[in-house]
């Protein structure tokens, strides 16, 4: 493979901090160079090199659903066709479909997250989203008081880099340590999280959002996620994503006999303790999630297993 797609899956990889929907822009920008550079004149053997190209792609992230999604509509592009310069072309074409969409979905949804927002001057968010940034931004007129909790969601912080970005947009911040977001759901209207996957068994999100998900219940407190239609998957394509456990370093920075560090970055909130789910076709309840979801087609790739 040429060094600058193996570039581009060592950036993804290693990022940690970025959310998904940007993080997939460079998985399709990825997809494209593999498309264009690839240089086998064997349709079969293309094929498989791109069967193993989005294996790598999507390891390199294995928690978030664009990545699946993104192959799933490569792999569905080719399934018919059996020429080479056909392959690139369908492959290049539904890499930049998926990217047109992707594009488009945090704008539409914060227009719906408008509604939800109207009205409530209190917000507690966690981690960092850019979905979630755009519809704060967006609700944040002049002449509104609106107050927004970021927690710092450690251990890479990235709800300080929310909180950064929301202040530069005028945006009253106070920043709160994970642990305190609990007791503060009493000082807030609403809970708006992002997500990085969503089927009918739960939203994965940062590390924390179960615990806030319950809590949130506890106190009577709204809880929604804004999650585009290109993180929805069907119950069999989310039973591959993996929360892996990460560097213990970032929690114990000097390692000390028998103590053994938990430091997974995700988990898994059941649906049930969302109080809808906003997607840039509207704010849906668990029944029209159920509906998207069995009208969603996967590949044979990846429904028999091959990556």
């Amino acid at each position: 493979m040429i060094e600058e797609c193996e570039n581009v899956l060592r950036a993804i990889r290693e990022d940690n901090t970025s959310g998904a929907s940007e993080l997939v822009h460079r998985a399709v920008q990825g997809l494209i160079l593999f498309s264009e550079t690839s240089k086998n004149p064997s349709p079969s053997r293309l094929k498989r090199d791109l069967l193993d190209f989005v294996k790598r792609l999507i390891s390199c992230q294995p928690t978030m659903a664009p990545f699946l999604n993104l192959a799933n509509a490569a792999l569905m592009g080719i399934e018919d066709v059996e020429d080479v310069d056909g392959i690139r072309e369908a492959v290049g074409e539904a890499a930049k479909a998926f990217l047109r969409g992707a594009r488009e979905i945090p704008r539409r949804i914060a227009i719906h997250a408008a509604n939800l927002l109207s009205g409530k001057d209190g917000i507690l968010t966690h981690s960092y989203s850019s979905t979630v940034f755009e519809a704060i931004r967006s609700a944040a007129t002049s002449d509104r008081d609106l107050r927004v909790i970021c927690t710092e969601s450690r251990p890479a912080l990235e709800g300080v880099n929310l909180a950064k970005k929301l202040a530069a947009e005028k945006v009253k911040i106070h920043l709160a340590l994970d642990s305190a977001a609990p007791s503060l759901l009493r000082d807030v209207d609403l809970v708006l999280t992002g997500g990085d996957a969503l089927s009918p068994s739960g939203l994965v999100n940062k590390i924390g959002t179960y615990g806030l998900g319950i809590a949130a219940r506890a106190n009577g407190v709204p809880f929604y996620a804004l999650c585009g239609t290109d993180k929805i998957l069907t119950e069999g394509l989310a039973k591959r994503l993996r929360i892996e456990p990460k560097d213990p370093g970032e929690v114990l920075p000097t390692p000390h006999p028998g103590v053994e560090v938990i430091n997974h970055y995700f988990d898994i909130t059941p649906i049930e303790f969302l109080s809808g789910v906003v997607t840039e076709e509207g704010v849906w309840q668990r029944d029209q999630l159920n509906r998207f979801v069995a009208g969603l087609r996967v590949c044979k790739a990846l429904r028999e297993g091959w990556i």
